[in-house]
């Protein structure tokens, strides 16, 4: 889940509407940064909690890394009306108070302080995700999705971290039949106990229940199982034959799940605050005009507010046009829109003020030259930014120079392990230097735990792989959607005719034509594209790329089809 909707109903976004701005504070506490337009106060105890949750990852699962690669920035607006005019186009879509967004660039959580319980179990729930998805490959959904009920319900006192705390996952097991516990333990994104709205709340429900079972009952083997099953996990073992290895035999374990939520009251795990989160210790300052509308902005480009981020970021420069902020975040604007030559000038102004920002390096270099020598600059300033470790394998690889790039690949795949096409590339380069046991094993892996398009992805590398490589079955692509047709190839040109709903793509030098209706296409970006799935734009930036296209065929001859699915390699 990397998105989970905050806002209902739209703003007009004016000039009236930024001069009513209040002041935004910033409060900086050891691994977190909260900006709020509320009380200092409360602000201070939203980036404790967050210090807090960070604890109970490390005491929970001391294996784990509790900080990933994308530094998390939470915003703490004071109520609804604020939060609106961070978000007004998602507002439409509901106004919980929380919301989260990780992605390989930027990684947002915003949490209201007139609903802070609320917004942080939200908000703890997919953070949780996030340190998964930076430790792991992969993790069977139960456990992924337990694993962030669990801590997504952690509670706070002022110095005490109360984990597994009794919340309504509990009352959803009480009485009611379980799952059978092999269906969990096989369920996955199109499983029906995932998919179907009256079972999906038992499939979380029993996720969190396990978790907890394995996880807080007082004794001296309590997390034990679970670590060696994520251990096995992680080796490439199947789901579960590790956990009968680690944990037990399925209907034994279902049978002490289920006298276990049979009783009175749970056990929580219960741990002190370390004494360096103390509220009163962390550094808090008043934001500028051009701060606010600067970082604001930015939020909302990578979440695709772009009418509303170009009104902030241009006051912002209006106000202070050596804003390294607001410029660099006024090139992801421009490169959303296809202005490339802008973006480039904007992103170069950034360095020239800022030369430490990373992301405006990598896109001056990717959008000017490619350079092997600017991308290393990037890697440079930050050794954990893994697309610009992805490029240098690329740039090795279209010398066919394939042992060269293969580590700068090994290393984009370790810092961001759940992404399957770095994994492919890494399986892709072991294929060409001829290692093709190695490049089977990972595309089995890939093949048999990813459903999305590296799922085809690792199939198109194994029927590439001599017969001796592929050892075992082989695996069934996805299956196109329901009355579509499929043309795969390499973009050629790509041209959107927005007022006509049409889109013009020469694929293999092969002419077609596509209606388009915004709300009824998937999206898919691959992993290894050099952008970001935040400024992915289907009428931008695709030419030269391998697309998978799946389409309604029309009765029109001028007419290919309806746009049904749009998938970039």
């Amino acid at each position: 889940m990397k998105l989970i909707a905050l806002c209902s109903a739209v703003l007009l976004w004016t000039h009236a509407a930024y001069g009513a701005d209040k002041a935004w504070t910033e409060v900086r506490s050891p691994h977190f940064r909260v900006l709020s337009d509320g009380d200092a106060k409360e602000a201070r105890a939203v980036a404790r909690q967050f210090e807090q949750i960070r604890v109970a990852f490390a005491t929970a699962l001391p294996s784990l890394n509790p900080d990933p690669p994308v530094p998390l920035l939470v915003l703490a607006p004071k109520d609804a009306t604020s939060a609106k005019a961070l978000l007004p186009q998602m507002w439409r879509r509901g106004a919980p108070g929380g919301f989260f967004s990780a992605g390989r660039e930027k990684a947002f959580a915003i949490v209201r302080l007139d609903v802070v319980r609320d917004g942080h179990t939200v908000a703890f729930h997919e953070y949780t995700h996030s340190i998964l998805n930076s430790n792991f490959r992969w993790l069977p959904l139960w456990l992924n999705e337990g694993l962030a009920e669990f801590f997504g319900n952690t509670r706070f006192e002022s110095n005490r971290i109360h984990v597994g705390a009794a919340n309504i996952r509990v009352e959803y097991t009480r009485g009611a039949p379980l799952l059978p516990l092999e269906k969990l333990l096989k369920a996955d994104a199109g499983s029906a106990e995932y998919r179907d709205r009256d079972k999906v709340q038992m499939f979380y429900s029993e996720s969190w229940a396990l978790v907890h079972l394995l996880l807080v009952p007082s004794s001296a083997e309590r997390g034990k199982r679970l670590q060696q099953y994520l251990t096995l996990i992680d080796k490439g073992a199947d789901a579960v034959d590790a956990f009968r290895l680690a944990i037990g035999e399925p209907a034994d374990v279902e049978k002490q799940l289920r006298t276990y939520l049979d009783r009175k009251s749970l056990d929580v795990l219960v741990s002190n605050s370390p004494a360096e989160i103390v509220d009163e210790t962390f550094a808090v300052r008043g934001l500028s005009s051009t701060e606010i509308n600067g970082e604001i902005g930015t939020v909302q480009v990578w979440l695709g507010e772009n009418a509303a981020a170009r009104q902030r970021l241009e006051r912002a420069l209006k106000d202070d046009p050596r804003s390294a902020l607001a410029n660099e975040s006024m090139g992801f604007v421009h490169f959303h829109e296809g202005t490339d030559l802008q973006a480039l000038l904007h992103f170069e102004r950034a360095l020239q003020l800022n030369a430490k920002l990373y992301l405006s390096a990598y896109y001056a270099a990717m959008l000017a030259s490619k350079d092997r020598s600017a991308i290393n600059r990037v890697v440079a300033l930050n050794p954990e930014f893994a697309p610009a470790h992805v490029q240098l394998a690329a740039s090795y690889a279209r010398e066919g120079n394939f042992q060269s790039a293969l580590p700068p690949a090994v290393k984009a795949a370790e810092i961001r392990p759940a992404a399957g096409g770095y994994h492919m590339l890494v399986s892709r380069l072991l294929h060409a230097v001829g290692r093709d046991d190695e490049a089977a094993a990972v595309a089995r892996y890939v093949a048999e735990r990813w459903q999305d398009l590296h799922h085809d992805e690792a199939i198109d590398l194994w029927e590439m792989l001599s017969p001796d490589a592929r050892k075992g079955t082989g695996f069934p692509r996805r299956p196109p959607r329901s009355g579509t047709r499929v043309v795969r190839g390499n973009v050629t040109s790509l041209t959107c005719r927005d007022k006509d709903r049409i889109m013009d793509v020469v694929i293999d030098g092969k002419p077609h034509t596509f209606r388009v209706n915004e709300n009824q296409i998937r999206l898919g970006l691959a992993d290894s594209v050099w952008y970001a799935p935040d400024h992915f734009n289907r009428c931008h930036h695709i030419d030269g790329l391998r697309a998978v296209i799946h389409y309604k065929p029309s009765s029109n001859s001028r007419i290919t089809g309806d746009l049904v699915q749009f998938d970039v390699h």
